[in-house]
C-alpha cells in the first residue's frame, strides 16, 4: 500500500522566518539599554544608602564585639565588591549607538551577556557568601543576649531570607535577564542575516 509521506521536518526549515523590524529592533535594543542603566544607577543609590545606613548604626550604637565590626565590615565589602563588578555593565550599555557596524554591535551584545552571567553566577556567588558570612557575625553579638527561644526565631529567619534570595529569587531573575538579551541577539543576527542576502 502506498503511502504518501510528508516531511514536515524539511518543509518547516525550508520556511524562512520573518526577521524583525531593523528600527524597531533598534528601538528596542535602546529601551533595553536605558532600563538597565537606570537599574544600575539605582542600585548604586539604594547599596550607598545601605552603606551609609550600617556606618550609621556602628557610629550610634557602636557594637561591642570585634564580630560585629568585622560583620559589618564584610556586609560593607560585599556590596562595595557587587557595585564596582556591576557597573561594568553600565559602560558596556552606554557603548551601544547606532553607529557602530552591525558585527561590533553584535559583539557588543554578546559581551553584555558573558558580562550579566559573570555577574549572576561568580560574583553574586561571592557577593552572597560574603553578605552572609557578614550578617552572621554582626547578628552574633545580639543574638547570645536573647532567650534561646527568641535567638533561634532570629536565625532561622535571617537564613530562610537568605536562602530565598539564593535558591529563588537570584535564579529567576537571572533567567529573566539572560532571555531578554538571548532575544535580543537572536533577533539581531536575524536581522544581518537579512541584510547579507
Amino acid at each position: 500500500m502506498p503511502t504518501d509521506h510528508i516531511d514536515l521536518k524539511n518543509i518547516w526549515k525550508q520556511q524562512k522566518a520573518e526577521a524583525p523590524d531593523i528600527k524597531e529592533l533598534t528601538n528596542k535594543i535602546k529601551k533595553m539599554s536605558r532600563k538597565n542603566r537606570l537599574k544600575i544607577i539605582a542600585t548604586n543609590a539604594l547599596f550607598t544608602l545601605t552603606i551609609l545606613f550600617i556606618v550609621g548604626i556602628w557610629y550610634f550604637y557602636n557594637p561591642k564585639l570585634i564580630t560585629s565590626k568585622i560583620g559589618m565590615i564584610l556586609t560593607i565589602l560585599s556590596m562595595i565588591f557587587f557595585v564596582l563588578y556591576y557597573n561594568k555593565l553600565f559602560t558596556m550599555y552606554k557603548k551601544l549607538n547606532d553607529f557602530e557596524k552591525n558585527k561590533e554591535y553584535l559583539q557588543n551584545l554578546i559581551r553584555i551577556k558573558k558580562q550579566q552571567k559573570e555577574l549572576q553566577t561568580k560574583i553574586m556567588g561571592i557577593y552572597y557568601i560574603l553578605l552572609s558570612l557578614g550578617l552572621a557575625l554582626y547578628m552574633y553579638e545580639y543574638i547570645v543576649k536573647m532567650t534561646l527561644w527568641l535567638g533561634i526565631v532570629c536565625s532561622t529567619l535571617t537564613i530562610i531570607w537568605v536562602a530565598f534570595n539564593w535558591f529563588y529569587l537570584r535564579p529567576k531573575i537571572a533567567k529573566k535577564e539572560q532571555q531578554k538579551l538571548d532575544i535580543i541577539i537572536d533577533q539581531y543576527e536575524k536581522v544581518n542575516l537579512d541584510l547579507a542576502d
